[in-house]
């Protein structure tokens, strides 16, 4: 039965924290200082205003032309923590930002009625600079205003802007944010502001007050979860030897169509073909009660069972840490083991799903079983033990003579003699929903090399958890705001999991990839002459208008199996090379579509081939509502084409494989300007006349 020892409840009234649902959770409060901030303005294009006392925004003269300002904004939220995890469930775990709220204080706005209005805009592109910031090169910015506030006119006050959405947005991704001020009716009516900058003494210089909390925005598919204790506290229990369990409670009655894990290996001791590796065998029993006060409930029937092997599941690192481990055959306690935490997700057919029974009047308990049936190694895995509060009874152990033994934590260990919990997850409906690529990837979940051509390893980031990084690009909900083409074919995971198609996208042990049913926003193959400007068209399904989007494209002009590259071309009148970069069209914004296809042409790029060996080329396009700079893990093979740790929030990522026209086209670019225009018809028409 479980016991709370003494020192733990003392600890627990101390922190105040904890209640015995273990939902409450504690606000923190942190104010941060502008780190940069500049304004810039339109007649001056190239001037930076760094250095200045104040923040120019709207039309700051009454003149001809007129001097339109916008003003850009820095902070760093490196001193809120941030644990955030994304999985293919759609579950994020960490930190969840409550209330965002910026104030700056302004001198005065003008000249005359009604008051302006300063709107609040994030920009993802946080590369500028104080004092290298200007107006030619000011970072484009989200269209629609995050929120806006109006300053009464002539007057000096503090004013308030929230921003919690875009918090949260830095918080996901690099942890700085940026904010743009700029006025509505913008380059028309003449009306200013003069906000105070960090160079300003003044009380109200700009500062962001954050409140925020550790918690989760959880999927609501994942019907049990008792999170894994990634702590020096933690600790693993050897199952190399025996299978253990768990209990859990059903309160919704449905299938369970996959099961969450967390472990580590002994001693950081890999199995030699690597962590997604191993067979499992997982199996729900249903519960025999203690038969007294003294006694301990355990498994009973066994209701459910399946075999996991490699490519069944996915796994990836989640911590780096010191942690203990735990031997219960022996009661052996091996304190700071092992450093290295994984998560395996097992994902079940639904014509194979354990049907759970229960609900909110009548819960019925059940039990997780877990063995590692793997052939015999040189590696232990251990399963790893839950954060409190704990639930229930005691985690159990086989033994061969005794039966099902309790799990309490070891003589000595700041929770000795306690409940072992172990750390799972019961997910319910596992329905497709997200979008990712299709190019072979070698890093996948089923650790089979794939081919990008005949002989060549394939690197392409297509798969999300395994291997990662660099990440497959993820988009969480590709058909909320905009996709490419008609329709999107949903998945969980590129190489494993649901799929509407119904085949995963790769297919790593048949080295099977391209396999994504609904790619179809580019009409292929594409002219792409060798050393020519070149450009093509792709069409973009709207849904919401009010998004600004981005799209990024990637050739693999060398065939080398990634998109990390750039080679040079020289052709045109044998003039200075010209870099033909992989990540061909970059970061083109799209703004004011029409709700509805669309068709858009790129941005003219340099196309390049070798002079011998593989034709076909494989081409990824990505839509999605954040810009590419440069990938998380720059010069890490396959850092090209990948996606951001913590996913697309929209979009769609498409992936061809074709043989490309290489012919010249009707209208060659042929002075090499990324134009073709007259100058072309006349250098065409001088070659002609000279016969050449």
């Amino acid at each position: 039965m479980k016991n709370w020892k003494l020192n733990l409840l003392i600890i627990c009234m101390i922190v105040g924290c904890l209640v015995a649902a273990g939902t409450a959770k504690a606000t923190e409060k942190v104010t941060i200082t502008v780190s940069e901030d500049s304004c810039v303005g339109n007649t001056f294009p190239t001037s930076n205003f760094g250095s200045s006392t104040s923040l120019n925004v709207g039309d700051v003269y009454n003149n001809d032309p007129i001097q339109s300002w916008r003003s850009y904004l820095k902070f760093d939220l490196s001193s809120i923590p941030s644990s955030t995890v994304m999985t293919p469930s759609g579950r994020r775990t960490g930190t969840i930002v409550t209330s965002a709220r910026l104030y700056v204080g302004n001198s005065g706005s003008g000249p005359s009625p009604p008051d302006i209005i300063v709107e609040a805009h994030y920009c993802d592109d946080d590369s500028w600079t104080e004092y290298g910031i200007t107006w030619s090169n000011a970072p484009a910015y989200k269209n629609s205003c995050t929120d806006r506030h109006k300053l009464p006119r002539m007057q000096s006050c503090c004013n308030c802007w929230c921003l919690t959405e875009d918090a949260q947005k830095a918080m996901d991704e690099d942890g700085i944010l940026s904010v743009v001020f700029d006025c509505t009716g913008e380059g028309i009516d003449h009306r200013w502001a003069t906000l105070d900058s960090r160079e300003n003494n003044w009380t109200y210089a700009p500062y962001l007050v954050v409140e925020y909390e550790d918690g989760d925005r959880a999927d609501p598919n994942i019907k049990w979860e008792q999170l894994p204790a990634l702590e020096p506290n933690g600790m693993d229990i050897d199952m190399s030897q025996v299978p253990l369990a768990d209990d859990f409670n059903c309160n919704e009655t449905g299938p369970i169509e996959a099961i969450r894990i967390w472990g580590s290996f002994f001693n950081d001791e890999l199995p030699e073909d690597g962590v997604g590796s191993l067979t499992f065998r997982l199996k729900i029993f249903d519960n025999i009660p203690a038969a007294t006060p003294e006694d301990w409930s355990m498994p009973g029937t066994e209701l459910w069972s399946q075999e996991f092997g490699p490519g069944e599941y996915t796994v990836h690192k989640v911590y780096d840490g010191n942690e203990d481990w735990y031997d219960p055959m022996y009661s052996i306690w091996y304190n700071d083991d092992h450093n290295e935490a994984y998560q395996y997700t097992f994902y079940i057919d639904p014509c194979e799903a354990f049907d759970q029974q229960g609900d909110p009047y009548d819960p019925v308990i059940y039990w997780l079983g877990v063995e590692d049936i793997t052939p015999p190694e040189d590696y232990k895995f251990g399963w790893k033990t839950a954060v409190f509060p704990w639930w229930g009874d005691d985690a159990v152990y086989l033994d061969d003579m005794f039966g099902w033994q309790p799990l309490k934590y070891p003589p000595g260990h700041i929770f000795e003699y306690d409940s072992i919990d172990l750390a799972f997850a019961i997910i319910g409906h596992t329905k497709a929903s997200m979008d990712l690529g299709d190019a072979p990837d070698s890093s996948n979940s089923h650790n089979d090399d794939m081919e990008a051509y005949p002989g060549v390893q394939a690197n392409y980031p297509t798969v999300y958890t395994a291997g990662s990084p660099p990440y497959g690009p993820l988009h969480w909900q590709p058909k909320a705001v905009a996709y490419l083409g008609d329709d999107v074919s949903l998945e969980v995971e590129a190489d494993i999991g649901p799929d509407e198609d119904p085949n995963n996208n790769i297919d790593p042990p048949g080295d099977n990839s391209d396999q994504d049913g609904d790619d179809d926003g580019v009409d292929i193959p594409l002219n792409l002459p060798r050393c020519r400007w070149t450009t093509f068209k792709y069409d973009v399904n709207v849904v919401d208008e009010n998004v600004d989007l981005y799209v990024n494209v990637w050739f693999d002009w060398n065939r080398d199996g990634d998109w990390d590259d750039s080679n040079d071309c020289n052709d045109c009148d044998d003039s200075e090379a010209v870099a033909a970069p992989e990540w061909a069209v970059q970061n083109q914004l799209l703004i004011n579509l029409d709700t509805g296809l669309n068709t858009i042409t790129t941005p003219a790029f340099l196309s390049w081939h070798p002079e011998d060996g593989t034709k076909e080329i494989w081409m990824r396009i990505t839509l999605s509502e954040k810009a590419w700079r440069g990938g998380d893990n720059p010069g890490m093979v396959g850092n090209g084409g990948s996606g951001p740790r913590s996913g697309y929030e929209y979009g769609e990522t498409e992936d061809y494989n074709f043989v490309p026209d290489t012919s010249c086209s009707e209208d060659p670019d042929l002075n090499c300007d990324g134009k073709v225009n007259f100058v072309d018809l006349a250098i065409f028409a001088n070659e002609w006349l000279r016969g050449t």
